[in-house]
């Protein structure tokens, strides 16, 4: 959490850092700049020792008055770092042991670091529900469609940069002070921690804190101490920094309902008699259903029943169907006792029967024939061909297949 200095109390969230070379170095300069914070007693009083990195420009360290007098000679004591190399080493896996690619060619992401849930989203699905199962939004139900909000970055390659620390001091006591932070500071082991931001990397102090001084050579040369240390930091680099073309932050959402569509009509979905579609939806074909739909009204329950007449488009008599269905008459209402759907035929399929027998008899032009779930169309050029109660298939079902009618069963 990165506090917002021109907005007071507001908080700008950055879910995980980019890492860099460049923040590794900040990390290594940080901790012996600020976390050691190294002091020794000078000419002028015990003041803290500088902390220069050896890439600057000469042109910039020339003109830096602070760590040169005016003849242009450095002050002592000094510290200064200097990144001697970078190294890849696929032995030294870090906390990723494997390659993970991307998720997303054009939004990246490898790896998920933070997780949490969509409110907005999560309650639209609970609202649906609880609208569906007890008519009421807001209603207190269990949700099983939560919606989660996930950040993934890129996969972490891990890097092992090594330092080198150069201490210079005028005086043995100045080198003493200045060299001791770095040995007793880790504690009984050459570990440390360095941080740049909410960034944390290893380091590793080496144990050889190799001396050059040149107080045994009497020449005019300056009179310094120097001693080198070196640190091995393990870090990590996310993305390619500058030149990424991805975004560093992938931002993605899980899918809580998966629906595949099916043929409503086949398998006969309950219709709508007021707008002639299927719960509801709009924009499919429904010739077949509203056949079956005009068949139903015309047995429909009419206000008179006795006085029946062609306008009522009832047929007060004539065609009977499959296999000597009668008439039909006004007092044909359609009922659940005799609307037959799924009624399975007298023969059974084995691969080579092409006849089957409709159990009862039907009204005519109410049947509906279908092979496996899929509805057969009636007619010599077609599926199938209708005489009387029997069905003959223009190709024999496979063997075991459900042959099924949904019919108007005739009572009369």
């Amino acid at each position: 959490m990165v506090l917002n200095k021109t907005k007071p109390r507001r908080i700008q969230d950055i879910p995980f850092p980019v890492s860099t070379i460049e923040t590794i170095d900040l990390a290594l300069h940080k901790f012996v700049n600020e976390t050691l914070d190294i002091r020794c007693i000078t000419s002028t009083g015990f003041k803290k020792v500088p902390v220069l990195w050896t890439s600057a420009e000469r042109n910039f360290q020339s003109k830096n008055l602070d760590i040169r007098d005016a003849e242009g000679a450095l002050k002592l004591p000094l510290i200064t770092i200097e990144r001697t190399s970078v190294t890849k080493d696929p032995s030294r896996k870090g906390t990723v042991y494997a390659n993970i690619p991307a998720t997303d060619k054009v939004r990246g992401g490898s790896i998920a670091v933070s997780r949490q849930i969509n409110q907005s989203k999560t309650s639209n699905f609970a609202n649906v529900g609880a609208q569906k199962r007890r008519g009421q939004l807001n209603f207190p139900v269990r949700n099983q469609k939560i919606v989660y909000r996930t950040i993934s970055i890129p996969m972490p390659v891990y890097v092992v940069v090594n330092y080198e620390i150069t201490l210079r001091t005028e005086y043995q006591q100045q080198m003493n002070q200045v060299v001791t932070p770095f040995i007793t500071r880790p504690g009984g082991i050459n570990y440390i921690i360095i941080e740049e931001g909410r960034l944390r990397y290893e380091g590793f102090i080496q144990d050889d804190f190799s001396q050059s001084n040149n107080i045994s050579s009497f020449s005019n040369e300056e009179r310094k101490f120097e001693t080198k240390i070196n640190i091995e930091v393990l870090g990590w680099l996310t993305g390619e920094d500058k030149n990424r073309l991805q975004p560093n932050l992938s931002i993605s959402e899980n899918a809580v309902e998966i629906k595949i569509p099916r043929e409503r009509i086949v398998l006969r979905d309950e219709l709508e008699r007021e707008s002639a579609r299927l719960y509801g939806l709009e924009g499919i074909a429904l010739d077949a259903a509203r056949f079956l739909d005009d068949k139903i009204a015309q047995h429909a329950p009419v206000r008179n029943p006795g006085a029946v007449t062609t306008s009522e488009g009832v047929a007060s008599s004539g065609a009977s169907g499959g296999g000597g269905g009668g008439g039909v008459s006004s007092s044909d209402a359609v009922t659940k006792n005799n609307y037959k759907v799924a009624q399975a035929a007298t023969e059974t399929a084995d691969g080579s029967r092409t006849q089957f027998t409709v159990p009862e008899n039907f009204v005519a032009g109410t049947l509906m024939v279908f092979n496996q779930g899929i509805l057969m169309r009636v007619g010599a050029d077609n599926d199938f061909t209708l005489s009387g109660r029997v069905v003959t298939f223009e190709e024999a079902p496979a063997n075991g297949a459900n042959v099924l009618f949904s019919y108007i069963l005739d009572e009369s």
